[in-house]
């Protein structure tokens, strides 16, 4: 069939015509156009400034999230040895109810003689009462962390573990040990539900 001349100059015309003008005269928009010419995954340029932002504004909130998340653990971590800090500081003390008073009920000694599990912070205080003074009569004056070094294992429990240096009134070291510690958080403050000293070569370190 012999086109009608009315389209003859259009038809004539046509390859010369631009990408936009062939999609007008076939009444597709632009964007819908460069689908078709180019395939299902190519995307308009303000589709692909649409997906970018949306990117961006994901990767900012994920970095901000573990931002958040790594403060609050070195928070944690840090309330964690000043409450070890504090717990020596009442060794120092020589008060055996206050040293009593940082246990969780109930709370765990592992000794040279295997676990012992003390139920109350009573029994705590009962045990330090007696303790304490033979520690003194060796010559016990106060007491210091060398190092000490936290590690969270999830929001409510930790473990920590340090050497722990006991010195003479004159200052000279009676005793150096490592100390191991697990704790649980409670309304009252992180309080210590096992205890284990050993050998200083054996000290965790969590970094």
């Amino acid at each position: 069939m012999v086109p009608q001349p009315r389209y003859s100059a259009f038809v004539a015309h046509w390859p010369a015509l631009r990408y936009d003008e062939r999609a007008k005269a076939c009444g597709i928009r632009p964007a819908q156009h460069e689908h078709r010419r180019s395939g299902p995954l190519r995307f308009s340029l303000a589709d692909s400034r649409t997906d970018m932002r949306a990117r961006l504004a994901f990767l900012c909130f994920s970095i901000l999230l573990a931002a958040i998340s790594v403060t609050a653990l070195a928070a944690d971590e840090a309330e964690v040895i000043r409450t070890l800090q504090d717990y020596e500081a009442a060794w120092s003390r020589h008060d055996a109810k206050a040293i009593a008073s940082f246990y969780y009920e109930p709370a765990m000694r592992i000794g040279r003689g295997g676990p012992v599990v003390r139920p109350l912070r009573s029994d705590q205080e009962t045990f330090f009462s007696g303790f304490m003074p033979e520690l003194i009569r060796r010559g016990f004056d106060h007491s210091e962390f060398e190092e000490l070094n936290a590690h969270l294992l999830d929001a409510d429990t930790a473990i920590a573990s340090g050497i722990l240096l006991r010195y003479r009134k004159e200052g000279d070291v009676l005793e150096r040990a490592a100390v191991s510690f697990g704790l649980r958080k409670t309304t009252d403050g992180w309080k210590i539900f096992l205890t284990d000293t050993h050998a200083p070569d054996t000290v965790m370190r969590f970094r």
